[in-house]
């Protein structure tokens, strides 16, 4: 009788001893069922979109990737010089945003919230710095997109200053804000670098004491 109980309480333990390892093994799987279904591998969503890549250059195709739409739109950017520094020494346009930390560089987004937003980063000519001789002195001249200096023709006549003095800006911009001048734009001549005007400087120093000594003896 000894002998049956001990089998039968054997039997007892293994078949509980089964079931638990049983249940360890349903609790695995469960937990390895929910860490799946919880974190499941995003599909990365591409957007794509365009960007100016210079002066005169075609626009280049960009594309951002996120876990979702929404994700990838805020991340279309385009990048470009920023206007308003004269000189700027950054230069580049193109996909992406700015690099960090790089105040010469400006953003822009290529996704509004209703559409798509192409070339985003529209080429501007960059502001420069120059000077243009003012009676014979180099002056600093308003930052421009382009260097522009006047002064007279070498076979003009007259003594006006607002034309002999020569100076930055157009020979049209020159007449337009001299005061009662007789002279016109056809007296006038252009020039596109710093300081340029200065031969022309030299040919009316050269004329101007011709000219008092012709006034001189008429008087």
């Amino acid at each position: 009788v000894g002998v049956r109980v001990l089998n039968f309480t054997t039997l007892l333990y293994t078949i509980k001893f089964e079931q638990l390892k049983m249940k360890l093994v349903i609790l695995v799987v469960a937990f390895a069922a929910a860490a799946f279904a919880q974190d499941p591998v995003p599909t990365p969503v591409s957007y794509a979109f365009t960007c100016v890549a210079g002066f005169n250059v075609s626009s280049v195709n960009c594309t951002v990737n996120g876990t979702s739409e929404d994700a990838a739109k805020g991340k279309a950017f385009c990048h470009s010089p920023k206007n308003s520094v004269v000189d700027n020494p950054y230069t580049d346009y193109g996909c992406d945003a700015c690099p960090a930390d790089n105040a010469n560089c400006a953003n822009c987004t290529a996704w509004t919230n209703d559409a798509a937003t192409n070339d985003c980063n529209t080429y501007v000519a960059p502001l420069v710095s120059s000077t243009c001789l003012v009676k014979g002195v180099s002056t600093a001249c308003t930052p421009a997109s382009t260097i522009v200096c006047f002064g007279p023709k070498a076979a003009y006549a007259g003594n006006e200053a607002s034309l002999t003095d020569g100076g930055c800006g157009t020979c049209a911009d020159a007449l337009a804000a001299a005061a009662n001048a007789t002279w016109t734009v056809a007296d006038c001549e252009e020039c596109n670098t710093s300081d340029c005007n200065s031969g022309a400087l030299a040919m009316v120093s050269f004329l101007a004491p011709l000219f008092a000594l012709i006034w001189a003896t008429q008087a």
